[in-house]
């Protein structure tokens, strides 16, 4: 493909749909969906949200498990120019507050209860008057540009909150739907598409601005290093509300034609049943989704021996595991990050597996990687370490109101620093050595430990605390804290868990609470985390 003007969403859902009309789309246990109907539903749901006054820029939120109607109003909005912003359905009630009001979300479109978790209540909580006013006509004061509440299903509880059944199944006029097609015609690749929330340094995230050329050209690129056609069959196990899962899952379908198939939530039996079944050719993952699989006392070879191709991110050891033991030779690892949509480079399918297993490959096509010394931001020979740095289509159009956050982010030449160490191989191959940042990451998810140490500082009985993260042979890494109480003071652990627990999403928990009498503190009077793994876990710094 040569013209970058054809990476948007609409034109190539228009595309497929003229390709392939009776193709199959979208499989999830509730529903499969042609090209030809993921189309129409596009333009049904798509002219619902303009009925409800969303234009182009408008903010919409995603608050749902993965399944069809995520990809329908994520497609939907796109097509009409709007910019979706999904939001993680771990959340709890202040973590979903912040995203709702950072992003400046004007419409919510939710599953009312995910899992054990009332979403509708915890919003209602946040908009009184959603249980007072009609649809529209309600304002919150925290939340000033939420405009309404769309429900999954076709029942209501509040009188201010609108149903998706009824929003999209009575019939739609047909100059709606030519409506939805003229502002379709007006989305151009550079104009942004995701909002998507990624964790930093900092305790508070930040939303990376997203195009649709950034992520849907992204898409098309690690298809290509894949060898990935319409002729595969697709398995997202990965959530949608993750860049990963969306431009690395979904896109995959859309740039290729190939039919993308997910559940709801990550369960091994239906994962394995569904890649036996439908005869998966394509999965791909953070590296939890492939040892939670591995270990799973169901698990057998020859239920995924149809998986030829697929990323993960991991370390070599783990890449060399799923490719020997768990016989996926066609798995190539990855580096990526939000802020580049999240790929940055990846192996190609052609190599030996063992090149995609101990490097992370190369960048694509348009981009750039360098190793610089983090100390001097000199350019360091091949084969030396340093932080990588990343310039190319595929990154972020910035910090959505955040500007400071982006002028650190990416410097005065354009490239983004990712806070993390590497090296590059003089054939171009990088090696991903683990993150300069202080960051943990959790069972696919990004944590910042400094949002979990403001939480444990909030315990009335906490003077100090510090999260570092601690191996763990399914998430990979948990968070482990390290608390010293103010004098006088008495606490257990499960005290300062259940404290966490009703503040923070689940992934975010410390795991394992150590108490000491006073932190090990660097020359300078800050907390010395490198020592606290050997001194207070008793695990090598090199673990």
């Amino acid at each position: 493909m040569n013209d970058l003007n054809e990476f948007t969403y609409p034109h190539f859902l228009a595309r497929q749909r003229r390709e392939r009309p009776e193709g199959l789309a979208v499989s999830t246990p509730g529903h499969q969906a042609t090209w030809r109907q993921l189309a129409i539903d596009v333009e049904r749901h798509g002219a619902a949200l303009q009925s409800l006054g969303i234009i182009a820029g408008a903010k919409v939120g995603i608050l749902m498990p993965n399944g069809y109607e995520w990809v329908v109003w994520a497609y939907a909005a796109a097509s009409i120019g709007a910019v979706v912003v999904p939001l993680n359905t771990r959340f709890l009630a202040a973590e979903l507050a912040y995203q709702l009001a950072t992003a400046d979300i004007e419409i919510l479109v939710l599953s009312p209860i995910i899992g054990d978790t009332d979403f509708l209540a915890i919003v209602a909580a946040m908009v009184p008057a959603l249980s007072e006013a009609q649809p529209g006509a309600w304002r919150s004061e925290t939340l000033p540009r939420l405009r309404h509440i769309v429900t999954t299903g076709t029942s209501t509880t509040f009188v201010g909150e609108l149903s998706a059944g009824s929003l999209t199944a009575s019939p739609i006029d047909p100059a709606a739907i030519i409506r939805v097609h003229e502002a379709a015609a007006k989305v151009k690749p550079d104009d942004p598409v995701l909002i998507q929330f990624t964790s930093g340094s900092t305790a508070l995230p930040k939303g990376a601005m997203l195009s649709h050329q950034s992520t849907l050209r992204n898409a098309h690129d690690v298809a290509a290093r894949l060898h990935i056609t319409h002729a595969d069959r697709i398995f997202v196990p990965g959530p949608f509300f993750h860049v990963g899962g969306l431009t690395l899952g979904m896109l995959l379908g859309l740039s290729t034609g190939a039919p993308i198939h997910t559940l709801a939530r990550f369960d091994p039996a239906a994962v394995l049943a569904t890649i036996a079944r439908e005869q998966i050719t394509v999965y791909s993952g953070v590296d939890s989704l492939f040892i939670t699989l591995y270990k799973y006392p169901g698990f057998r070879r020859e239920a995924i021996a149809s998986v030829t191709k697929g990323w993960i991110a991991s370390s070599p050891d783990i890449v060399r595991m799923v490719q020997t033991e768990m016989g996926l030779t066609g798995i190539s690892n990855v580096f990526g990050i939000s802020e580049a949509s999240p790929n940055v480079t990846i192996g190609d399918l052609d190599e030996p597996p063992a090149l995609r297993a101990a490097t992370c490959g190369r960048p694509h096509p348009g981009c750039e990687v360098k190793i610089v010394d983090p100390a001097t931001g000199e350019t360091v020979p091949a084969g030396e370490s340093g932080e990588i740095l990343y310039r190319g289509y595929s990154l972020m159009l910035g910090y959505y109101n955040n500007p400071a956050a982006t002028a650190k982010a990416i410097d005065v030449d354009g490239w983004l620093h990712t806070g993390d160490r590497g090296i590059l191989r003089a054939s171009g191959h990088l090696e991903y050595h683990g993150r300069i940042k202080d960051m943990l990451r959790v069972g696919g998810e990004n944590l910042a430990p400094a949002e979990v140490e403001e939480a444990l500082c909030r315990h009335p009985k906490v003077r100090q605390a510090a999260v570092i993260g601690l191996p763990d042979e399914r998430l990979v890494e948990v968070p482990a804290a390290v608390v010293e109480l103010k004098e006088g003071e008495t606490c257990s652990a499960e005290e300062i868990t259940a404290w966490c627990a009703a503040r923070l999403a689940a992934f975010k928990v410390p795991r394992v609470i150590a108490f000491v009498e006073q932190m090990p503190m660097t020359g300078s009077g800050k907390i010395q985390k490198t020592r606290m793994k050997q001194e207070v876990f008793g695990i090598s710094t090199s673990q």
